[in-house]
């Protein structure tokens, strides 16, 4: 059974965002059986979009103030963007044609235009080479992707073939070097982290945040890094959904573009997975019959 939600007042805080984007994909993943159960999650969808609304008009005011640092931007960008990137590629076909698309899309716009610069992370000797070609390769297809951008409304032009020759010769190698750099560098900023953990929980000290603070740093830049890209991959898309004047372009390959930056996404997510064992004991037993949590080192939770 679906219930209604109830109608409450937005709050600014990208806390509240977060948890209105999970019920917002709770509601897209459900599959109601009658006529009433539809209205319901249709209802639900319409109140949680103007919720997401009303806070992005509040952040996108507060993003790009001199006030906030680029750690705090990076943090809170990628946050608003990937929320809107997840929740458009969840909608069900039945209502990807609602406003709900316009308006993501839109606010998706939005964020990259206050975007701040792509930051070059701290990489190892081993991993540089990789983030080097990664970084020209990223020039280059946010370049090629403008290209294609242009050519839209020309209705001789085959996006298709087009689009498909960027997704072999330009998206693919380049998120290839981004995952290659960071199975370079990921290693040496865990190993730094599971030593303070084992210096903690041998001197029975509390493990603090701060302790995690450099590995958050780099899993929020790369985040951001991909999100950039994602951003811009999924206006095309929305370009060539909506443009009248070019119909080679077809779903399977815009989504194809998408989803490749997606998956990469969900490499970092996986990458980022911290267990961290009990710091108050530092009792370890050949059963592991003790508690312990798991939780991300990426602040984005959906």
């Amino acid at each position: 059974m679906t219930s209604p939600i109830k109608t409450i007042s937005p709050f600014s805080t990208v806390e509240h965002y977060q948890k209105i984007i999970y019920e917002l994909l709770l509601q897209l993943s459900k599959d109601p059986q009658n006529a009433v159960e539809v209205a319901n999650v249709e209802n639900n969808i319409a109140i949680l979009r103007n919720h997401v609304e009303q806070i992005m008009e509040k952040r996108l005011e507060a993003l790009p103030t001199a006030d906030i640092t680029d750690d705090e931007f990076e943090d809170e960008w990628v946050i608003l963007a990937w929320g809107l990137l997840t929740s458009l590629t969840r909608l069900p076909a039945e209502i990807v044609e609602q406003g709900i698309t316009q308006s993501f899309n839109h606010l998706l716009v939005r964020l990259v235009n206050i975007a701040r610069p792509m930051r070059i992370p701290k990489v190892c000797a081993e991993a540089k080479q990789w983030w080097n070609q990664f970084h020209e390769l990223y020039n280059s297809s946010l370049h090629y992707l403008h290209g294609l951008y242009s050519q839209l409304d020309n209705p001789n032009c085959n996006i298709e073939i087009k689009m498909r020759a960027y997704f072999t010769r330009q998206l693919q190698p380049c998120l290839a070097a981004f995952r290659r750099s960071c199975a370079e560098n990921t290693p040496g900023y865990q190993s730094n982290l599971r030593r303070v953990q084992v210096e903690k929980l041998s001197n029975q000290e509390k493990f603090s945040e701060k302790e995690c603070y450099d590995i958050r740093r780099y899993y929020s830049g790369l985040a951001y890094t991909l999100g950039l890209l994602a951003v811009r991959i999924q206006g095309f898309r929305y370009e060539c959904q909506t443009c009248s004047q070019n119909t080679y372009a077809t779903p399977d390959t815009l989504w194809q573009l998408l989803n490749e930056v997606f998956l990469t996404y969900e490499y970092v997510l996986n990458d980022a997975l911290m267990c961290n064992e009990p710091n108050n004991s530092p009792i370890m037993v050949t059963n592991n019959l003790f508690t312990f949590t798991c939780h991300t080192l990426c602040r984005v939770r959906f």
